[in-house]
């Protein structure tokens, strides 16, 4: 019996992720912080495991693609269309980038006071606990599930596209 599954043509692989650099957006009806090291529920395909987010941004102007040079991916569409032209199909790694230790919504506010980080395209490194296999460019939402599921506030707190694969470091606590 198979459940659930990824059809491929067997042309390229489909990567399995340990962790991973993606560029991603705040959604604006999370009414929390979304605070650096902190761990979230990341849904990607069909897979929900906890990843503990790491948020930074590019220093200068990021230069955006267009969804026309994508490949295959899971679960695109009017979520992401408008943030397509704005978001790099590739992590720069010739880039310099800040730490960050909120991720800012479009309104630019944390706490009630405005951030200077607004209006940038932000990144993050994200560490799975358990190995996560997509599609390169695949969306992925983070949430926080550890609310009170009756509560009436929102508990998706961000949404992005996988761009690299990457292997964490591990470290000792």
């Amino acid at each position: 019996d198979l459940e659930r599954g990824l059809l491929s043509d067997g042309r390229q692989p489909t990567p399995t992720w340990d962790g991973a650099l993606v560029v991603l957006k705040r959604i604006p009806y999370f009414q929390m912080e979304v605070k650096t090291k902190a761990k979230y529920h990341l849904t990607v395909g069909h897979s929900t495991v906890m990843a503990t987010c790491l948020f930074f941004t590019a220093q200068g102007e990021i230069p955006g693609c267009s969804s026309s040079s994508q490949g295959v991916s899971l679960s695109k569409g009017a979520l992401t269309q408008e943030q397509e032209a704005k978001w790099p199909s590739a992590f720069d790694f010739e880039r310099v980038y800040d730490f960050q230790e909120t991720l800012v919504g479009e309104d630019g506010m944390i706490n009630g006071e405005p951030d200077p980080n607004a209006g940038k395209t932000f990144f993050a490194l994200l560490t799975f606990e358990k190995p996560v296999t997509a599609p390169l460019g695949s969306l992925f939402i983070g949430s926080k599930f550890d609310f009170e599921s009756h509560s009436p506030t929102c508990r998706m707190a961000f949404f992005g596209k996988l761009l690299t694969p990457i292997k964490p470091a591990v470290q000792d606590e």
